[in-house]
């Protein structure tokens, strides 16, 4: 299992050449892409088309991630505090990059500063399990993934609390 420490209290699971494309494409130029995604609609955009998805509201503390798929949980029932479902993600790079929300402010020390897995190019669904070992003081977050054929509809609550 790799850890992140939760900058600013959250996450964002993102695609990288698609996140680099989408920025380029609609002129987001400033390193500070953070602002772009919370103070305007390019937040929701990407989330909606697969680009990124943000962990938001998690406790302070170094996270454990893992990533799976199609349905084969590493976390255990009990072990599990939070879940969120509805989320969509796709790569064109093979790859699944995760990163401390507060990388954001500059775009620039995202790659040094994340966890990237190598995942199979195209759609996937996704569930976000969040929680933590019982006498532990591990904080975990396993992101479930499930492969589409198509595009899958986005369902994902953008509200949900993951402070548990």
């Amino acid at each position: 299992m790799k850890s992140l420490f939760s900058e600013l209290n959250g996450f964002v699971v993102y695609e990288p050449e698609l996140l680099k494309r989408y920025l380029e494409t609609n002129h987001l130029l400033k390193k500070d892409v953070l602002q772009y995604f919370s103070e305007t609609d390019h937040g929701e955009i990407i989330t909606q088309k697969g680009i990124a998805i943000p962990i938001i509201g998690v406790r302070t503390g170094y996270y454990h991630f893992t990533v799976t798929v199609e349905n084969k949980f590493m976390m255990k029932a009990d072990e599990i505090k939070a879940r969120s479902s509805g989320w969509i993600y796709h790569t064109e790079s093979g790859q699944l990059s995760v990163v401390g929300i507060g990388y954001l402010k500059n775009i620039d020390s995202m790659g040094s500063n994340c966890l990237t897995y190598p995942i199979d190019n195209g759609w996937y669904s996704v569930e976000i399990l969040c929680g933590e070992r019982d006498g532990q003081d591990d904080l975990l977050i396993e992101l479930v993934l499930t492969r589409e054929s198509n595009p899958p509809k986005f369902s994902g609550n953008f509200e949900i609390g993951y402070d548990f």
